[in-house]
């Protein structure tokens, strides 16, 4: 049944993550197999051009890599050796490890494939390269969902999640492809979009930006400067924790995805449910602050048409790292994320009420007016400033809603 060949498809791709220098005929034989890689919903070979990518990198996309294949073929069929060692004897010097072997491609080489660069096709012409990047990244996508829905493969959720993300940067012309944009919304909803399904929040996130940190291929980094060591504001506590490289490298990552979705992303669903993502709390200050400063002109296409309220009330709270401080002991925001809220709804004339980023803004202020009046009045004197020149309706919502969060506590 279906559940039967999920399980042979995710021990095959288990097994293709373990293979190593020697193992290419091993390789070659995976993904060789049509019908192991043939999922329901593949009606235009898009799996086939998956594998023919892999098949292609095994054994033509160099003649050290033919020679690697027909040496591994000997190894394991028993044909005329001339060594027994894993490497085959080349012909000719090489240039580098990585252009002369294509194993190992490590556990999370499916996801890799969603993360890999798109180039312009130029052996096939671009309309053709495009069509054939399509098919093998639809191809990838109906593989993972099946994997996904009912044999997941033994990754982080926040690496997949880094890995699916980077699909956002690909050409519109891949973006807007139908089966693409459903796959990618059923993959993304079975990883984080299920208001039921149990997520550990910080480690999530702290994965995400351990692999794109992994990714970006940057250096180690820094110690930090006497300055941030000695900062004391607590809702900079989760940052601490991060290496200078990993933020700088995430700051890169999302400073990309902001381009795109400036440029085209912006109309499409996916891209708005992964731009709302780096809001959730256990992000760096820097990065939430970046993507509303950026997004600034447009943040209103982070609503999403037609959403359910189960759908945005969840989106919201995945935001917000707790209640009232006093009550829960969660960590109070910091003032310059409270400063970019402030500021965005006084700038940004588009917004409504029943838009996300309004609503999120709105939470936010609402959360530390309400905490301000059980502990200071210097947070208070320090809410005034900041919400001077907003509207008198955005005021209303402010202190309605913070008014609220008191007798809900009280």
């Amino acid at each position: 049944g279906e559940n039967g060949r999920s399980l042979i498809l995710a021990f095959a791709v288990s097994l293709v993550g373990r293979m190593n220098v020697g193992h290419e005929a091993l390789a070659y034989f995976v993904f060789g197999q049509q019908d192991l890689f043939r999922v329901g919903g593949d009606q235009d070979g898009s799996t086939d051009l998956f594998r023919s990518l892999f098949l292609g990198e095994l054994s033509v996309a160099s003649r050290d890599r033919k020679e690697q294949l027909e040496h591994s073929d000997k190894l394991f069929n028993k044909g005329p050796l001339n060594s027994l060692r894993c490497t085959a004897d080349f012909s000719t010097a090489a240039n580098a490890r990585q252009e002369r072997f294509f194993l190992p491609v490590g556990t999370t080489w499916l996801w890799n494939v969603l993360s890999s660069t798109i180039t312009s096709g130029e052996a096939y012409g671009e309309d053709q390269g495009i069509k054939n990047a399509t098919g093998i990244v639809a191809g990838a996508l109906s593989l993972l969902v099946q994997l996904e829905s009912l044999c997941p493969l033994q990754v982080n959720t926040g690496t997949k999640l880094y890995h699916l993300c980077n699909v956002c940067l690909f050409p519109e012309e891949i973006l807007r492809d139908d089966t693409i944009a459903a796959y990618l919304s059923l993959l993304f909803s079975q990883l984080y979009g299920d208001p039921c399904k149990e997520l550990n929040d910080s480690v999530v996130v702290r994965d995400f930006i351990q692999e794109c940190f992994q990714h970006s291929r940057l250096s180690r980094a820094k110690k930090t400067t006497e300055d941030e060591a000695t900062d004391t504001d607590p809702s900079l506590a989760a940052e601490k924790l991060l290496l200078d490289d990993e933020v700088r490298a995430l700051d890169d990552f999302v400073g990309d995805l902001c381009e795109s979705f400036l440029e085209y992303g912006g109309q499409y669903v996916i891209c708005a449910r992964f731009m709302r993502f780096f809001f959730r709390h256990d992000f760096p200050t820097k990065i939430t602050k970046s993507v509303a400063e950026k997004l600034l002109p447009i943040l209103n296409l982070l609503s999403v048409e037609d959403e359910t309220r189960d759908s945005l009330q969840f989106s919201l709270l995945q935001s917000m790292s707790g209640g009232l401080p006093s009550m829960d002991s969660s960590s109070r925001d910091s003032s310059a994320l409270l400063d970019v809220f402030a500021a965005a709804l006084k700038k940004v004339n588009k917004l409504n009420r029943q838009d996300y980023f309004y609503m999120l803004a709105i939470s936010f202020l609402s959360r530390n007016m309400a905490s301000s009046f059980q502990r200071c009045e210097c947070g208070l004197e320090a809410m005034k400033k900041r919400l001077s020149g907003v509207t008198s309706a955005i005021f209303h919502d402010v202190v309605l809603t913070s008014k609220q969060l008191l007798c809900d506590k009280s």
